[in-house]
């Protein structure tokens, strides 16, 4: 007999299966539906629990850690992309260095309209 709890389950389980596509395509936009999603998955999970198959349980539970990490290593790609954008923009508006006496110095940077490339 299949009991509502398991229906939900399998459903949280394709949605994280889906969560970790966009993940890994770089699909960041399509996150918000997905964690909306999940949450509603979740709230009717909690209002007609019912003790699933342990397998099952397990099953979603190594989705949600796997995903989770995935999800910490996309956040800290966008901080460091973020980081070296500031970065570059620091240098672009000049170095600031310190002179022989321990003055601090600001060397003009040319502005240049390009961004530089490199392999």
């Amino acid at each position: 007999m299949t009991r509502p709890t398991d229906a939900l389950i399998r459903q949280i389980d394709g949605i994280l299966d889906e969560e970790r596509a966009c993940l890994l395509s770089g699909n960041l936009e399509k996150l918000s539906s997905i964690s909306n999603e999940k949450s509603d998955l979740i709230g009717q999970i909690d209002q007609n629990w019912q003790t699933p198959a342990n397998a099952d349980v397990r099953r979603v539970l190594e989705k949600a850690e796997r995903n989770a990490q995935l999800l910490a290593h996309a956040r800290d790609g966008l901080r460091t992309a973020l980081s070296r954008l500031a970065e570059i923009r620091t240098i672009q508006n000049g170095l600031e260095t310190y002179g022989p006496r321990g003055d601090r110095l600001r060397l003009k940077a040319e502005k240049a309209n390009r961004l530089e490339r490199r392999a």
